[in-house]
């Protein structure tokens, strides 16, 4: 595919998660956190670099996520470019409204104080491995107490 005056741009470039390895290009001072195509997309309609959407493609070295990339004018270097980008997606992630929290379904279950240990004593079950193994309860070890009263 030739791309005579235009550039390709993958959120991939701009993502302030990923490393440099993982495909970042932008210094992190000059990025944005998950990036989505379509704020890309508008961010680069407000910079005025005449951008060309191109959906379902995924990153080649992440095959399994498929995002998109935009085919942008070449006015500026790709690294003025991407800066640019991440300027338009920090103002409009600014001037966009908060988006309301959700509400949990269900109340959570409140959990009691007492550790498990604790409860399994109280219960009389074995606390840790090597009693469960030989079948006996933490405590007082009842066949030592028979033998030594057998010796008397």
């Amino acid at each position: 595919m030739k791309l005579d005056g235009r550039m390709i741009i993958w959120p991939v470039n701009i993502d302030r998660k990923l490393t440099r390895s993982q495909g970042r290009i932008a210094p992190r001072s000059a990025t944005v956190e998950s990036p989505e195509i379509d704020e890309m997309q508008l961010a680069a309609e407000r910079a005025g670099i005449k951008p060309e959407l191109v959906d379902g493609k995924a990153y080649p070295s992440r095959w399994w996520e498929p995002s998109g990339y935009l085919v942008v004018e070449k006015k500026y270097s790709k690294s003025e470019t991407l800066k640019q980008l991440v300027k338009q997606i920090d103002q409009q992630r600014s001037e966009a409204p908060p988006k309301p929290t959700t509400s949990p379904k269900g109340k959570k279950r409140k959990q009691s104080k007492v550790t498990n240990t604790q409860s399994r004593a109280k219960t009389g079950k074995p606390v840790n491995k090597k009693d469960a193994i030989k079948g006996r309860k933490k405590g007082k070890n009842k066949s030592k107490q028979k033998s030594k009263n057998m010796r008397k």
